[in-house]
């Protein structure tokens, strides 16, 4: 089992929080070998950045043999039933659900892709509404971010790569983590999105905000 913590250098203030929030949620689940990998600090201090460390932790992955990848990002603070909850096995991906960063209203990235006519990137319909998501499980053609998600090594396996360059998928849909998503439900792998797994996206939404 890895549990790596993607960390552009810019997401160093937080560091302690999110890997504390890790030791945590693993506290609940004896038995499990683990690993928690802080990355270096990358070459760019944007989504390529992000992009270059969760590939970084992919190819670790593969190379040491481990069942799972537990991508938690440098600014994401996992609640203590995150790991408990997102061991599915059902499924292939599991997410976690956290908010938009802005302070002045809350709104979760969480939702649902929607296909078009051919010719047509698909829809992504956000479900932003923290009422609608708690307490459930939502499976189909989920979306949401990847700051929080729990990943079989059958996903990489299959080459399914995390990527910048929007032309490296068959079509072009929000970022590289709804990128990421799309394309690895559109080739068969299952993903749940758990709405009983809110995290915090500092520094705007503290985890406490939430208990």
């Amino acid at each position: 089992m890895g549990i790596p913590l993607t960390e552009p250098s810019y997401y160093i203030q937080f560091r302690d929080v999110v890997v504390d929030s890790i030791k945590a949620a693993m506290q609940d689940m004896p038995g499990i070998n683990y690993e928690i990998v802080v990355n270096v600090p990358t070459s760019d201090k944007d989504v390529r950045g992000v992009v270059e460390a969760s590939n970084l932790l992919v190819d670790k992955c593969l190379r040491e043999g481990w069942d799972y990848l537990w991508i938690v990002e440098g600014d994401i603070q996992v609640p203590r039933h995150a790991f408990r909850r997102l061991y599915c096995p059902r499924a292939d991906i599991n997410l976690g659900v956290y908010p938009n960063h802005r302070d002045d209203v809350l709104k979760m990235m969480a939702g649902y892709f929607r296909d078009r006519p051919p010719g047509n990137p698909p829809e992504i319909v956000n479900v932003y509404d923290k009422a609608k998501l708690e307490g459930k499980v939502f499976t189909g053609m989920v979306c949401a971010g990847v700051g929080c998600c729990l990943i079989h090594r059958r996903v990489f396996e299959s080459g399914l790569r995390f990527v910048y360059d929007v032309h490296r998928f068959r079509v072009k849909v929000g970022g590289h983590d709804q990128l990421f998503l799309y394309e690895a439900q559109k080739v068969g792998f299952k993903v749940f999105l758990h709405g009983d797994v809110i995290c915090g996206h500092l520094p705007e939404w503290g985890l406490e905000m939430f208990a």
